[in-house]
């Protein structure tokens, strides 16, 4: 059985999050800018021949970074509105921080159509013991060789001339330039490496032993582009967009003798990025590790799910799908390749069954085999409530029942009442409140109110979850009426730009579901600090997986800009 894939592409929006971080893309909308950046000769990062294979991230720009600036002023004049004012020069600047670099003196003059980034290991000395140590390198194409070398130069020159102890070493035939540490060995000390690349590329590293493992890459073949899984990504993907990225999914602690493992048995994930009228569109391909024996149906649906009959157009997060049993199960795997992401993952998992005794694989995934919709739904300021509707299967109402037995054994109370002409079924517990008589000085009244955790109801070929009555009766009301998220104009220009035949869909609306997402997910408000201007612009975020071909599963990535 095909795999419906939601978390898998859930991953593959959060790097494209950081994929427009590095690009500066944040300030593109309105009228149609492609034009402006096509016509470059790029189809894939010439700088993939420095990147070892094993490296766990190579992220790059393929278009100068002042031709998208020139689509950013063309766009705010057509807006005329200062949202999308252009903030290209701080973004450039912090890339730079604590190297002394400066972008416009030093890089501009002579930067080319490619910005690449690459993690090489998340731990340069591969001991945890002393804390992480990432190793990473920039390559950036040069337009002009001898405008390149001069300000290289010109840099180490006023580093010496401001007393600083620089070395210069020959390394495979390439001249490399960095700071003598104050302290430890010169290889695994933290300094600014530049390196020279014939007339093509300059290289900069954070550490000498990354710089020399990049060259050694080269020349022994090592390289991504002789990956396997890299040149399947780029044979599905045709990159002809203005970023691409590349992301080793396996567990990124790599030591030498694990890496011809790590290559053949863990999955890949591949970006393209390009620039549509509305925002900007990503097409993804994420590569497992074997090729599988299943028989691939096409994608499950051909228009919206209709489960989504059942969730408010005022829902600013929905999760929409088929068989959330078989895909647990294909996330599962690619999850436990990574034993961090793993433990991720599972914290939650256990933190429910815990707090409330529900087994979540177990108890709700074993048995929605057909259609199903999450939604969170707002009720005033600060409350909200989440709404589940899955398509019932043969074991529903078992397991219904078994949700019951464990709302019991929790303290719970089970209930029916009516409640529009449906039968609610609910979860209780019972609280006394004290009233204070009006008519008789100091007595009071003692009474029983039943509060509502929890609520599910059979509505047609579908069982309906709510955390409360009020969302409830909202679930039950929009399907009568035109007030349902397919209708929302938002929802609806993204499903526009969207492959028609999908698995499901991931949705956000940033403008309504920042103060919750900040009030479940306190990290969250670090994450949105960090890429300020990106989020500032962002309207709404889609994602919605589409075929599945052997072990190559494509999603395509829409954010809709303001």
């Amino acid at each position: 059985m095909k795999g419906r894939s939601f978390p898998k592409i859930l991953v593959i929006g959060l790097v494209v999050l950081g994929l427009l971080g590095i690009g500066g893309f944040y300030w593109l909308s309105g009228t149609d800018p492609a034009s402006l950046v096509t016509g470059s000769t790029k189809t894939a990062p010439e700088a993939a021949m420095f990147v070892p294979r094993t490296a766990p991230a190579m992220v790059s720009l393929l278009v100068n970074p002042d031709r998208l600036e020139s689509v950013g002023k063309i766009l705010t004049f057509s807006q005329k509105s200062n949202n999308n004012r252009i903030q290209l020069n701080p973004i450039k600047e912090s890339l730079l921080t604590n190297t002394g670099l400066n972008y416009g003196r030093d890089i501009q003059p002579w930067l080319g159509n490619e910005i690449t980034w690459a993690l090489v290991t998340p731990d340069v000395d591969r001991t945890p013991n002393n804390g992480q140590q990432p190793g990473y390198f920039v390559a950036l194409s040069t337009k002009n060789s001898q405008k390149s070398q001069e300000a290289l130069e010109q840099f180490w020159q006023k580093q010496v001339k401001a007393g600083l102890d620089i070395i210069s070493d020959q390394y495979r035939g390439v001249k490399l330039v960095y700071r003598r540490p104050f302290e430890g060995e010169v290889n695994d000390a933290p300094s600014l490496v530049t390196a020279m690349i014939n007339d093509r590329f300059v290289l900069f590293a954070n550490y000498p032993k990354v710089m020399k493992e990049a060259l050694n890459t080269v020349q022994a073949n090592l390289n991504l582009s002789q990956s396997e899984s890299y040149q399947k990504a780029l044979q599905e993907l045709k990159p002809r967009g203005v970023g691409f990225g590349f992301f080793n999914l396996g567990n990124w602690q790599l030591v030498a003798d694990q890496a011809e493992e790590f290559i053949s048995q863990k999955p890949s994930l591949a970006v393209s990025l390009g620039i549509n009228p509305k925002g900007i569109l990503a097409e993804t391909t994420l590569i497992t590790a074997l090729e599988s024996d299943t028989i691939n149906p096409s994608p499950a649906f051909s228009k919206p799910v209709e489960a989504l009959n059942y969730i408010s157009a005022n829902s600013p997060l929905l999760i929409a799908g088929k068989d959330l049993k078989q895909l647990w199960t294909d996330f599962s795997k690619i999850v436990s390749v990574n034993p961090a992401l793993a433990e991720f993952v599972d914290q939650p998992i256990e933190g429910i069954k815990t707090l409330w005794g529900l087994d979540l694989p177990q108890d709700i995934f074993s048995w929605v085999t057909g259609e199903y919709a999450l939604a969170v739904v707002p009720h005033g300021d600060e409350n909200w409530d989440w709404v589940f509707v899955a398509e019932r299967s043969e074991n529903a109402d078992q397991s219904i029942e078994n949700l019951d037995k464990i709302a019991t054994a929790q303290g719970y109370s089970v209930g029916s009442f009516n409640l529009n002409n449906n039968t609610l079924s609910a979860w209780t517990k019972l609280t006394p409140v004290v009233l204070e008589k009006k008519d008789k000085a100091k007595t009071q009244t003692r009474l029983i109110q039943a509060n509502a955790k929890g609520v599910h109801s059979t509505v047609g070929k579908y069982e309906i979850f709510t955390t409360s009555v009020e969302a409830m009766d909202e679930a039950l009301e929009v399907a009568k009426t035109a007030n349902i998220i397919t209708q929302d104009p938002d929802f609806k220009a993204s499903l526009e730009v969207l492959p028609q035949t999908h698995d499901g869909y991931f949705y956000l609306n940033w403008l309504t579901s920042r103060d919750f997402l900040n009030q479940q997910l306190p990290l969250f408000k670090l994450v949105e600090l960090s890429a300020k201007p990106f989020f500032d612009n962002l309207r709404s975020f889609t994602i919605s997986s589409s075929d599945r071909v052997g072990n190559v599963q494509h999603a395509t990535v829409f954010l809709r800009l303001r």
